[in-house]
């Protein structure tokens, strides 16, 4: 585990109170799936050939996902992984999608890297043990339950909910609706109440995706996880 990772599991442990990860559980790989799809979008896994994205689709951790000019790309990412929106001039990978069913319940990994560009994500509040990690080329953000928006270049907004975001070895504590910049001399600050209602009304449209030709039905948000073989 590197340090940005180690500083983050202590802070998220510290202030949300997880329990240890259960043992004697079964990790089981999760797909993304294309919710909806407005312009142009592609993916690669590993050093395989670029594939157009269509709604629908399922892709697999590992693969780079890049959107075109003009486009929104809204990926459901199993129980625990929320909404991910990815707006236009966006390059994400897909670090890690797993659950472990412990007989009690479901509690998911998900670990995404964000190069470029901007995304918004929708997670409920994980169960204890599960965790969601953003790492972007300035740190490393933990969820554990938020409305968000991240840009590369550029700060974090946080709606509702809380963030911790790593950076040069200390934690920052972003609670919604409030917003970071680590260029700032002071980086964490409230969300200036005007600019409330702007953001809140993209998360509007995060939950319920505007109708489109290129849109599929999701899973029920939050409740079924995504398995690769059974889609369910």
């Amino acid at each position: 585990m590197n340090r940005l990772s180690f500083l983050l599991t202590v802070w998220v442990i510290a202030l949300l109170a997880l329990t240890p990860l259960i043992v004697h559980a079964q990790s089981r790989d999760l797909q993304a799936l294309v919710q909806s799809l407005n312009g142009v979008a592609s993916f690669s896994t590993g050093k395989g050939a670029s594939v157009v994205i269509q709604p629908g689709m399922r892709i697999s951790a590992g693969s780079t996902i890049q959107t075109g000019a003009g486009a929104v790309l809204d990926l459901f990412l199993g129980r625990g992984g929320g909404v991910l929106r990815l707006k236009a001039g966006t390059i994400v990978t897909l670090e890690k999608l797993s659950s472990i069913d412990t007989g009690t319940d479901v509690q998911s990994e998900t670990r995404i890297s964000l190069s470029q560009g901007e995304v918004l994500g929708s997670v409920n509040r994980l169960p204890e043990g599960a965790s969601y990690e953003l790492r972007t080329p300035d740190g490393l953000a933990g969820v554990q339950g938020a409305r968000f928006r991240v840009r590369v270049p550029g700060g974090i907004q946080v709606l509702n909910g809380t963030l911790v975001f790593v950076r040069d070895n200390k934690a920052h504590v972003i609670k919604g609706p409030g917003e970071f910049n680590w260029q700032w001399a002071q980086p964490i600050r409230a969300l200036p109440p005007a600019e409330v209602p702007i953001l809140a009304r993209q998360f509007v449209t995060l939950d319920a995706p505007v109708q489109t030709t290129q849109r599929v039905r999701p899973p029920v948000p939050q409740q079924t996880p995504l398995s690769p073989t059974e889609g369910r």
